[in-house]
Formats: structure tokens, sequence, C-alpha cells
């Protein structure tokens, strides 16, 4: 058979389950069991007829790993080329968003090469993102621990998520340009569905919060200091002044 070409894929007739069984070189009873099985999605039509659209026919095909009959190729094509131009502009959204939040979000393979970034990790760090993509996470990234410590590379917490496929959630000082920033920092081993695994980032700056939550507890020290300084004094000046 020739190549089946169109314009609008909607304009391909769908087939019935003795083309498809012509197509995939089975019986007609196995495309009766696969179509009872839910493999294989089909519908009735008014005459009580089984049909398959032929996009269905092909998504069946590729999740069976079974060959596309070449007559089918270029309509194959065409779904693929719209798929991915769906993709594109999706994935084009999606960076839009995560670069608009206020959070940091990256990932990095299993290496800690970092393999996306978003706009608030680069104003983070106080770098381009040409000069971040592909560099190692323990590099651009280097931690000390909430109370100061410097972090070595075995101990980072990307490093021990990558060693235990776990969940990391804590605390942590970065040093840039002498200035120390808290993050509040998230990170998760993901696997795809292709078996595809990364390592998911999240980074909050909390240092003004932290800032300004020193600030108060050093205010309510100094105003307990004041208020008992106050007591005492109005203690030692109440004595005296009752004997008078």
């Amino acid at each position: 058979m020739s190549e089946i070409k169109t314009e609008n894929m909607e304009d391909l007739k769908p087939l019935t389950t003795f083309d498809v069984a012509k197509h995939c070189k089975v019986n007609h009873r196995t495309v009766l069991q696969w179509v009872t099985s839910n493999k294989l999605k089909a519908y009735r039509t008014p005459g009580n007829h089984s049909r398959v659209d032929v996009k269905d026919f092909i998504i069946f095909l590729q999740e069976y790993n079974m060959p596309i009959p070449s007559e089918f190729m270029g309509f194959c094509n065409q779904m693929q080329n719209n798929m991915t131009r769906v993709l594109r502009t999706t994935l084009g959204k999606m960076e839009l968003a995560l670069g608009a939040i206020k959070e940091a979000i990256l990932w990095t393979d299993l290496n800690g090469r970092i393999q996306w970034s978003n706009t608030t990790f680069h104003e983070i760090i106080n770098k381009e993102k040409i000069f971040t993509l592909g560099s190692d996470i323990f590099e651009v990234l280097p931690l000390r621990t909430d109370d100061g410590v410097e972090i070595p590379k075995e101990r980072h917490p990307v490093q021990l998520v990558i060693s235990t496929k776990g969940f990391v959630d804590n605390y942590y000082q970065y040093i840039r340009d002498g200035h120390k920033y808290i993050f509040y920092m998230s990170i998760a081993y993901i696997k795809s569905v292709q078996n595809d695994a990364s390592i998911i980032i999240s980074i909050q700056d909390i240092t003004q919060r932290r800032e300004l939550g020193e600030e108060k507890k050093l205010l309510e020290t100094k105003y307990e200091s004041q208020k008992e300084f106050t007591s005492t004094v109005s203690h030692e000046l109440r004595t005296p002044l009752a004997a008078i």
C-alpha cells in the first residue's frame, strides 16, 4: 500500500476491526480481545459495528511497541509534529510561569549538572543562565549548615538526595560577595515514566525574614531588660519613700 496522505488528520476514515487485523497481521479474534480488554480503543457505530480511529490505532501500536504500517507513516509523522508543537508551546508557558515566581527552581542530572533553572535562581547567585547550564551544582551553589559550618561535596544536600534517591528539606547558609543568605531548600529525587531521573530543587530566600525575626527577638530582649530594670528601680525607690 502507498502512504496515506491527508492535510487534515480528521479526514482519515476510521478502521474496522478487520482492517486492524489486516494491518497488524493477526486474526480477527485477537483484535476483538484487544478491544474487549480495553487495550485498543474502539467505539460502536449506529449499525453496531466496531470502529477504531486511526489516531487511537497509532497510539496503540506505539504503546505496545508494534511496527507501524508504512501507509500510516505520514499520518504518524503529522501526529508527532503536532505533539511537538503543543509540547513546545506548553514548555514555553511553563518557563514563563516558573520564571515569574519568587521561589528559585532548578533541576540537575544524577551527576549534579544543572539541566534547567528559572530566573529567580540566577538572581540569587548573580550569574547569567548561559554560564550555569551544564555546570556543577556543588560549585555553583556551595552551602553551609544553618549554624555556619561549611558543607563538603559528599555531604551537600543534593549529593545526599542523589545517593539515597530520597528527599531533603532544611535550612542552609549561602555566602555571596561576603554577604550571608539564608535559604530554605527542598530537594527531591524524581523519576519519569521513561525511567529518566532528575534532582528537583526549590529554594526560598528567607534572609530578610530571618533578619527581621532576629531583630524582633533583640528588641524583645531589650524590652524585657528595660522592664526588669524599671521594676528594680521602682522597688528600690518605693522602700525609702515609704519610710519617709
